[in-house]
């Protein structure tokens, strides 16, 4: 799934994973509560709840609902900060079950979106962890050795 291509519910709704699955259902209760009737064919499924007539959410409203509901997925432990990470960065929601449905191109983007987060990741930790250390072993961590004035 991608922000800002539109998306209907799927005919094989078993292989789609449960978090999409629930994710459009929710969008679903929220158009019928909004406009009193299902989805039609020409109708978004992320739409702007102050419009009486169902249309589209704007760019910058549809890329914060989309970060909204990766931080909200991580939260429940639907998926790893780095999935929340590639979705962000990217615009996909890459599982095993939807992989097979991207361009190489787009596989490529999302890997290494995720690469990215290990990387920055990885790099934060050994800051934390060189912080954490006394003094006397930070030498261990610079790219010299250090003189000690006395």
């Amino acid at each position: 799934m991608r922000k800002g291509r539109r998306q209907r519910a799927p005919n094989h709704a078993n292989h789609v994973p449960l978090e999409i699955r629930q994710t459009l259902e929710e969008l679903y209760y929220r158009f019928r509560e909004k406009f009193g009737r299902d989805t039609g064919p020409n109708d978004p499924i992320f739409f702007d709840p102050h419009s009486d007539q169902p249309a589209p959410l704007g760019r910058e409203a549809l890329n914060e609902t989309w970060d909204r509901m990766a931080d909200a997925m991580v939260r429940q432990g639907e998926i790893t900060p780095e999935t929340a990470y590639a979705m962000k960065k990217t615009g996909l929601l890459v599982t095993d079950q939807t992989k097979d449905l991207l361009s190489n191109a787009e596989l490529g983007e999302w890997n290494d979106a995720v690469q990215e987060y290990r990387n920055v990741n990885a790099t934060t930790r050994q800051a934390d962890d060189a912080a954490r250390l006394p003094v006397e072993d930070l030498h261990q961590f610079l790219p010299y050795q250090s003189r000690r004035l006395t």
